[in-house]
């Protein structure tokens, strides 16, 4: 039984749980999540992960694994942008991390005091009457073809 941030897995069972529910998972994706708990902390390469759940020395395709990843990451609730359970090392494979890695502040990110609220949350509907929908039948500036669609209508 592995137990990892949350994720428990039972490879005699093939059972996984999340915070304590259980959660579905298909063969593969068993597989691929097994490979990568069973290793905790280490960095697993793609190669090691396409010889043992796809039993094979071939790339059957580039993506295989980054689709079944991005089910596997979904179903345990782990974002692939930010993801805080299994990490991608480009060019050298993928880990499960043991506990949450400490992210710094984002670069990009601007640091802003809260403002105060403006009364408003967004800008008010123009005023007037609504704009009426347009109902098929009035002539437009369109092709020859749907001029004579709409003539055919009205008569």
């Amino acid at each position: 039984m592995y137990d990892v941030q949350g994720v428990r897995v039972d490879p005699v069972t093939r059972k996984v749980w999340v915070a304590g529910e259980p959660v579905a998972f298909s063969r593969k994706e068993f597989d691929l999540l097994l490979a990568l708990i069973s290793r905790a902390g280490e960095l697993v390469s793609r190669e090691v992960l396409m010889r043992e759940v796809w039993d094979t020395t071939f790339w059957t395709s580039s993506k295989t694994i980054d689709v079944h990843l991005g089910w596997v990451r979904r179903k345990l609730g782990d974002d692939s942008r930010r993801p805080h359970l299994i990490s991608t090392v480009r060019g050298k494979g993928l880990r499960f991390e043991l506990e949450p890695p400490v992210r710094a502040p984002r670069p990009d990110a601007k640091a802003t005091a809260p403002r105060p609220p403006s009364g408003r949350s967004r800008p008010s509907a123009p005023s007037g009457p609504a704009p009426v929908a347009n109902s098929g039948m009035e002539r437009t500036a369109a092709s020859p073809w749907l001029q004579g669609q709409a003539n055919d209508r009205i008569r």
